[in-house]
């Protein structure tokens, strides 16, 4: 089966690899391939990467994803900018899309679309090698055909489905980040260390990891990402100690 990837981000990569591994073949959407091949060489072991490669297409032509029965979309949270591709991909294509994006809910992105019931919410959990979440919303007139479609790719790719709320954050990001940001915000006001706060949260609440692990696991860039998204404002001391778990 053929799967697409628009995006070679942090979550883009993670998914190209992922895709790979579970013996897809994948052809990847991205602005510069050349750039795109070495990043991807760098980001993958060298013993798995030549074996992967022979799995994967890096192209910068969007009707190269015609024959891509699923798309996974991982551009920046920018509602236009994803807006943008899933146009020119309906344009070229009858494939399904799955955007994983980890804010926007499917009634907005697909609000402005001709053809809404093609567009479906895949949000992964990040990092994909150690969380295997996904949240799922998929359209309303989606067929029974294409529903099982998305279930046997993502069952592929081991990853534990949930059907989730179409609301900002879905359940994952709408819990998770107030308390993240409240962590930032405790910071600022005791003495305590990231890891002092950590280790309360795990001792106190039977967290794997407490809210400063949390945000060095996912990674710091996506964190600002998603608070800017959820509209979670940061002030300048909040962004002080969340650039210095990098």
């Amino acid at each position: 089966m053929k799967i697409g990837v628009i995006g070679t981000g942090v979550m883009g990569k993670q998914l190209v690899k992922l895709l790979a591994k579970s013996h897809f073949q994948v052809t990847v959407l991205t602005r510069n391939k050349e750039l795109a091949l070495k990043e991807f060489n760098t980001y993958s072991d060298t013993s798995s990467a030549d074996n992967l490669l022979s799995l994967i297409n890096f192209t910068e032509e969007v009707s190269k994803l015609s024959p891509c029965g699923l798309i996974f979309e991982c551009l920046p949270e920018v509602k236009e900018i994803k807006l943008k591709y899933y146009k020119e991909v309906f344009k070229s294509s009858d494939s399904l899309i799955a955007s994983c994006t980890s804010t926007f809910t499917l009634a907005e992105l697909s609000a402005t679309l001709s053809n809404p019931s093609r567009l479906q919410i895949a949000h992964f959990s990040n990092p994909m090698s150690k969380l295997n979440l996904v949240e799922v919303v998929l359209a309303k007139n989606l067929s029974s055909e294409e529903k099982e479609l998305i279930i046997i790719v993502l069952n592929q790719l081991q990853r534990k489905i949930f059907y989730v709320p179409d609301q900002h954050g879905f359940v994952l990001n709408k819990l998770l980040f107030p308390y993240l940001k409240q962590a930032l915000n405790l910071k600022m006001d005791c003495e305590l260390s990231t890891i002092e706060i950590d280790e309360i949260m795990q001792s106190g609440c039977n967290f794997p990891l407490g809210p400063f692990a949390t945000m060095r696991l996912i990674g710091v860039p996506t964190v600002i990402n998603v608070f800017t998204s959820l509209g979670i404002d940061l002030d300048d001391n909040e962004k002080k100690i969340l650039m210095s778990l990098k």
